[in-house]
């Protein structure tokens, strides 16, 4: 028998940064290391390299994981100095035939200083964030991902408040992100704690519940 607890986070690493197969920079430089709300050094600073539009890190899952699904993206924030308090987020397809669609999404603080806004339907924002706690913040697509072709579904965060125009003032702090099928944030899973359980068992009672899910994913409880 092998089974593991069961994974809400659909984010391969702890760290903010990392493997190029899902993690992508433009045009900023990263310091990492840093300290993330859960006491380990996961987080990492992102600083824009040069004046113009577009810079960001952001994450890339595959489409096959969450077509046909809404999406929940929480993450923890921190600001650098009381003049670099500030971030926008985007979630945006990647298709292989047509325009790069973008997703109507929604914002909600969490918790933590700071003031949450929508530049439009599709850019989000906050604003004041803390030199010194953490704030976490949501974003949640309004519609289940769906679009030509599409290969990955991106998350993109802008250091600064204005995307189209950032300069080499504008960076953040961020820390333990996490993607999830649905429109809840849920607590914080480590991708890198998920418990695998491996062994011999006479099993003599399976029940498996699907729960409100229309795709594979289930939970299974053994008695033996």
């Amino acid at each position: 028998v092998k089974f593991s607890d069961r994974v809400r986070n659909l984010v391969a690493t702890e760290e903010v940064y990392g493997d190029a197969s899902y993690w992508g920079l433009s045009n900023v430089t990263i310091t990492k290391h840093l300290e993330d709300p859960f006491g380990q050094f996961t987080a990492a600073q992102f600083d824009v390299s040069s004046d113009g539009t577009y810079r960001r890190n952001q994450y890339d899952i595959p489409i096959s994981l969450v077509e046909g699904k809404k999406i929940s993206w929480s993450l923890y924030l921190k600001a650098v100095s009381a003049s670099a308090d500030s971030c926008e987020f985007r979630i945006q397809g990647d298709s292989a035939a047509a325009s790069d669609p973008d997703f109507t999404t929604s914002i909600e603080k969490i918790s933590g200083d700071g003031a949450v806004s929508s530049t439009n339907t599709i850019i989000k924002k906050v604003t004041g964030l803390s030199t010194t706690s953490w704030t976490k913040v949501k974003v949640t697509t309004d519609s289940v991902i769906s679009g030509e072709d599409l290969r990955d579904v991106n998350f993109i965060i802008y250091p600064g408040d204005t995307y189209p125009n950032q300069t080499t003032a504008d960076k953040v702090i961020t820390a333990s992100w996490q993607i999830e099928t649905g429109t809840s944030a849920t607590d914080y899973q480590n991708p890198t704690e998920v418990d695998c359980y491996q062994g011999k068992a006479f099993v003599n009672s399976v029940s498996v519940d699907a729960g409100v899910e229309d795709n594979a994913t289930y939970s299974a409880s053994f008695t033996g």
